[in-house]
């Protein structure tokens, strides 16, 4: 881990859990004061990036978090969503499914050339998405 001070690893390690820098700062043993200013700072430290990337790869080979997965999930929910005649939930998980394929522009911005995307905006996109379609069920089953 080269540079990285124990506070900072713990630091890596508390951001993952919800990447907010501020809270992963006081988690971190930072002070009140200074971890609205610190925590964001210590993301910019490239032993931070390359540790973080490192856990977070740990975190998604450990939950076999993979595109492919995502996909069948998104599926599995549009096909529960048209048996329950959830005609709006169906057509959600289709819709991010094309979107992962690229078949869509996001919030109206010109649409990313495949070469830009990284692994990790992929995954943060697909976590973005399961969490949109989770919210939108939980909502219709309310």
């Amino acid at each position: 881990m080269g540079k990285l001070t124990a506070k900072r690893v713990r630091f890596c390690k508390e951001w993952v859990i919800d990447q907010n820098a501020t809270q992963a700062a006081l988690r971190a043993g930072y002070s009140k004061k200074t971890a609205y200013s610190l925590g964001p700072e210590v993301l910019k430290v490239p032993e931070a990036k390359a540790y973080i990337l490192e856990l977070q790869e740990e975190i998604r080979a450990r939950s076999e978090v993979t595109f492919d997965n995502i996909i069948s999930d998104l599926k599995q929910d549009r096909e529960s969503a048209r048996a329950t005649n959830q005609s709006p939930a169906a057509i959600k998980a289709t819709t991010e499914i094309a979107k992962l394929h690229g078949f869509y522009e996001a919030h109206n911005k010109q649409k990313a050339n495949p070469a830009d995307l990284t692994l990790d905006g992929v995954y943060d996109r697909i976590e973005e998405i399961k969490s949109k379609l989770d919210k939108d069920q939980n909502t219709k089953l309310n």
